[in-house]
């Protein structure tokens, strides 16, 4: 399938930009909701258990925005 002449080949750069600024600050929001939370359990419970158990989930959250390529 050939393209019409002057059709965009890919995502204009400000679009491109903007996808990658809302995808930073939604996965900051996740994480300091997930710390928040964790700080106040840990506070809350005293379980040192609470940092390891926040860990898993703030790794899945990075590991998943920032795929390896």
């Amino acid at each position: 399938m050939a393209l019409a002449a002057g059709a965009p080949t890919s995502a204009p750069a400000a679009t491109v930009d903007s996808r990658a600024r809302r995808g930073r600050d939604l996965l900051a929001q996740q994480l300091t909701v997930l710390i928040d939370g964790g700080l106040a359990s840990g506070v809350l419970d005293a379980d040192p258990a609470t940092p390891p158990t926040v860990k898993a989930p703030a790794r899945t959250l990075v590991d998943a925005a920032c795929p390896v390529a």
